[in-house]
């Protein structure tokens, strides 16, 4: 994977190390950051939800109290 064939011997590439490395830091990044992005998701919905109830338990309460 990080060496080549130049004819009579296998050199190894420190680049290709590298840039191997980097990819995956990379990519394992882009993957932690998406899974914090799906979980924000979900909790901001459901803030939303509890904002909600939160309204209408008092738009209930002032309308009892009238």
């Amino acid at each position: 994977m990080f060496a080549h064939w130049t004819g009579s011997a296998v050199d190894l590439d420190p680049r290709a190390f590298l840039r191997s490395y980097a990819m995956r830091k990379i990519t394992t990044l882009a993957i932690a950051t998406a899974t914090l992005l799906i979980a924000a998701c979900n909790t901001v919905e459901g803030v939303g939800k509890d904002v909600r109830s939160a309204g209408d338990t008092v738009a209930k309460t002032a309308d009892g109290a009238k």
